[in-house]
């Protein structure tokens, strides 16, 4: 019943997304109306552009933005159905295709429960996207502000800076929230599988600048990705943000290559649509827009270089005017935001990068121990790099861990899962051989891949690349780890097609094909708590909130109480049952009032269960 209801909920706002491409597409013409995909993310731009506006800038509560959907999609239906008959079958494709991508995410939930889908890598993230878009459902952000705290939402760390920072993607997962049918984690997992979607269904349009690559071939390349290493990693650590940036960054890389093209980029249609995508991107995750300005500034070197100038800076002066106009409600939330994040960039002494990069060392390595992280820490402030490599070595060597430094090009291009760690048997040596064996071949794909590109001149590809590693380098030199770590999960989409495209063929890596579609079995075939297999991958950062407790509370447990109460100190017990208690919509208390005692229950961990008693019981 829960996979039927989503699941239409999910065509519900495709549909919506659909309409809005469709309809802005109409009056300016640039996409082809037969060109489906790029009209949802269109819509999908669109939306994100007045979503925000009507919440964070006009104040209007989600139930005013959901009308005006509704009246939109009623008076514009009429208009659109002659649009809908010719692409009946597109659709109808595209549908079966969402409720079976669907599907594959929901069945590791429908084995595994809520002791799966609760939280996966990320638990802080996850509670903090959760508290705040509860927050957003229930009251208008102009009432969030004056309030200045909400006795409800006390209990939630740095909630004021939670939605003040970026706090896009946290109200659209609020929308998701209405649906009141369904428990809060669940719908907060099914709404990652949805941006999931939009991304799947963008990486399909952008693999159409491969012109040899069949769409049933993009289809596939689409679903590897989808399901391995380079999408699942982001899933995986509650990167809302990031995870609902991915199609927008996509297809902006996609539409600026295509209007750079000589009879695109001087129309001022195409720069309105540009500027739209653009605008939606930095709207949601400001932080990968930053990142895809190196790509934006390589292709302006390139053709202030090649063409006259003065066609270039309008075309820039008009672009910027119309991306200010759609982002400028944004200053205090994003812009603002963008100057905090540059400092925390530069920030050697963020350790984040111990737990989300560890497995660039292979699935078992060092420092997956938390004495080890401290040491590291320590050598950070009086060693430089070189010094520090040789300590690392040094380390893992005399752990048996003989060969690390071969786990790592495997692991960058998302096969960390098959390296080996110590050397336990001769076994050990074997699987040693293979990974060398996995260096060489992915070593002769990269370097075919990057002659060929270098070759055609492909300039904005190379220089690009060539000014991402100068900053990485850079920011290695200096010890901002955390930061490189950022700056790979915004290349993954980049990384993934380096290594499963021949780009002179334009044929899939078979082989590469294979071996990355194993991750996802060799992840979730083990039950574990519901954490899955335990590696260097993110998948828990402390495993015991999941082998010490059963997260199993249910709404209608709570029916029959007023107000809800609990002794429980752990920030994480204590925050899953004021969540789940605010969307029951119950009173979450701190303290028993004696006067209204009856009306209380109180929530308490019984041999790893959640247990509700009256508190006359």
């Amino acid at each position: 019943m829960s996979y039927i209801l989503i699941s239409f909920i999910f065509l519900i706002f495709f549909y919506i997304f659909l309409t809005f491409g469709y309809f802005l597409n109409s009056k300016l013409a640039v996409m082809k109306n037969g060109n489906l995909l790029d009209l949802m993310v269109l819509g999908y731009s669109i939306f994100v552009i007045i979503s925000f506006n009507s919440y964070f800038f006009l104040n209007l509560k989600n139930e005013y933005l959901l009308s005006f959907v509704i009246i939109f999609l009623i008076f514009f239906h009429i208009n659109s159905i002659s649009f809908i008959t010719k692409n009946i079958n597109k659709i109808f494709k595209y549908l079966l295709i969402i409720l079976f991508y669907f599907l594959i995410f929901y069945l590791p939930v429908k084995l595994y429960g809520e002791q799966f889908y609760i939280f996966r890598g990320n638990y802080w993230d996850n509670f903090n996207y959760l508290s705040s878009s509860l927050l957003f459902s229930k009251y208008s952000y102009f009432e969030i502000k004056s309030l200045n705290f909400i006795e409800n939402f006390l209990n939630f760390q740095s909630i004021e800076s939670i939605i003040t920072y970026r706090p896009y993607i946290n109200y659209l997962l609020s929308l998701f929230l209405n649906l009141n049918l369904l428990d809060i984690f669940l719908i907060n997992f099914s709404f990652k599988v949805f941006l999931s979607i939009i991304n799947f269904f963008s990486f399909i349009s952008f693999l159409k600048i491969f012109k040899k690559i069949n769409e049933n071939n993009r289809i596939i390349l689409s679903f590897i990705f989808s399901f391995s290493f380079f999408s699942i990693y982001i899933f995986e650590i509650e990167a809302l943000s990031h995870l609902g940036s991915i199609s927008l960054f996509i297809i902006s890389i996609k539409y600026l290559y295509l209007f750079s093209l000589k009879e695109n980029y001087k129309k001022l249609n195409n720069i309105i649509i540009f500027s739209i995508f653009n605008a939606s991107l930095f709207i949601v995750y400001p932080e990968i827009f930053i990142f895809y300005t190196i790509i934006l500034f390589s292709y302006l070197l390139i053709q202030i270089f090649y063409l006259k100038t003065k066609f270039i800076i309008k075309n820039l002066l008009i672009y910027l005017s119309f991306f200010f106009l759609l982002t400028i409600s944004s200053f205090d939330l994003n812009y603002k935001f963008l100057i905090l994040q540059f400092s925390a960039a530069l920030n050697p002494s963020i350790d984040w990068w111990t737990y989300f990069g560890a497995f660039i060392f292979g699935r078992d390595n060092l420092v997956l121990d938390i004495n080890y992280i401290t040491t590291i820490k320590e050598n950070l402030i009086n060693k430089n790099i070189l010094e520090l490599s040789k300590i690392f070595y040094k380390d893992h060597l005399k752990e048996g861990y003989n060969f690390i430094y071969i786990n790592v090009l495997p692991s960058i291009f998302g096969l960390y899962y098959l390296t080996e760690g110590k050397i336990m048997s001769s076994f050990s040596y074997l699987l040693h051989l293979i990974t060398l064996i996995l260096n060489i071949y992915i070593s002769l794909i990269i370097v075919k891949n990057i002659s060929f590109i270098y070759k055609n001149k492909f300039k904005i590809v190379y220089i690009s690349g060539l000014l991402i590693f100068s900053i990485i380098f850079y920011l290695i030199l200096n010890g901002n780890f955390w930061t490189v770590i950022k700056l790979y999960s915004y290349c993954l989409i980049f990384i993934f097609i380096l290594i499963s495209i021949n780009f002179k063929n334009q044929k899939i890596y078979k082989i590469i094909f294979l071996l990355l579609i194993i991750f996802p079995f060799y992840k979730y075939s083990v039950y574990n708590y519901g954490i899955g297999v335990l590696d260097s991958f993110p998948s828990i950062i402390n495993k015991e909130y999941k082998t010490k407790i059963n997260w199993n509370l249910k709404k209608k447990d709570l029916i029959k109480c007023q107000k809800i109460f609990t002794e429980e100190n752990d920030y994480f017990v204590r925050s899953y049952i004021n969540i789940k208690t605010l969307y029951a919509d119950k009173s979450f208390e701190n303290s028993i009032n004696l006067l209204e005692k009856k009306n209380f229950c109180k929530v308490s961990i019984i041999e790893k269960n959640f247990v509700v008693a009256s508190i006359n019981d």
